[in-house]
């Protein structure tokens, strides 16, 4: 694994059901892999690190052409966000904006994360071409599998 690779986890369980469905996708959370064996991710806890040691329900991918300086400076930037909480409010909005259809997001909140919203961020802000749309709330785990930009690890 290198630092700044996208970590995908295949959720297990109800929820992992739910959101897997929703995404039409195995994945159903992520995180960025920051070195040492530790991922930066936002969970139910808000934005953390963890220790990626005994999980083995992921797969890793590495974007195609980042260089160091940016995997290093998107890393960076995802752990200033340490700390801050988990967009609770702005998922409703992902599902109110789903069932009316529309293209926004009135609940989202910009000093707040969920996995794969903060590690969209961080790749924009190291300007890393991803694909994503700057609307980063619509973005779900399955977006770092893109291989146009990313090649899963073996």
């Amino acid at each position: 694994m290198k630092i700044g690779d996208a970590i995908l986890f295949k959720g297990k369980g109800m929820l992992g059901k739910i959101i897997s469905f929703a995404t039409r996708s195995p994945y159903t959370h992520c995180g960025c892999y920051i070195g040492n064996g530790e991922i930066v991710e936002s969970d139910w806890g808000g934005v953390q690190v963890n220790n990626i040691e005994g999980r083995n329900d992921f797969d890793v991918y590495t974007h195609n052409k980042a260089n160091y300086r940016q995997r290093r400076d998107a890393v960076r930037w995802m752990l200033d966000q340490k700390g801050k909480g988990y967009d609770y409010r702005g998922l409703i909005g992902i599902g109110l904006s789903l069932l009316k259809g529309c293209k926004r997001n009135k609940l989202d909140q910009k000093d707040k994360y969920w996995c794969s919203e903060l590690l969209a961020d961080g790749y924009i802000k190291a300007h890393i071409e991803a694909g994503f749309n700057h609307n980063t709330w619509i973005t779900a785990p399955k977006d770092f599998a893109n291989p146009e930009y990313f090649t899963k690890s073996e």
